[in-house]
């Protein structure tokens, strides 16, 4: 059973940590095996990339290349769930976790 929660706004963490060859930087939870020029060029690529849109484009044919090869098969994803009083303030981050350092109590 595998979980992963990215860390960008995006998904090429979760790619590049899943989805790419194990090398000694890259795909160290690629537990499968899986090794793939065409998917490591993509995922290269997304990084590489400065425009949204572009990187975009390449994070979709990664995606759309996992399909069609069945390298993993999403089955669940956590929605952050938040709940807030009036009197305390805090920012809801993208990794689902409470940092007590930008909690404010009014």
């Amino acid at each position: 059973i595998y979980g992963a929660f990215p860390t960008t706004v995006d998904a090429h963490t979760v790619m590049d940590s899943y989805m790419r060859t194990t090398t000694a930087d890259h795909g160290e939870f690629n537990t499968a095996g899986y090794s793939n020029p065409k998917m490591d060029a993509l995922i290269d690529a997304a990084l590489a990339e400065l425009d949204p849109a572009k990187r975009n484009e390449f994070i979709e044919d990664a995606l759309r290349l996992n399909n069609e090869e069945v390298i993993y098969i999403p089955l669940h994803q956590q929605r952050p769930s938040w709940a807030m009083k009036r009197t305390i303030e805090t920012p809801a981050r993208l990794d689902n976790n409470l940092d007590l350092r930008f909690v404010v109590v009014k």
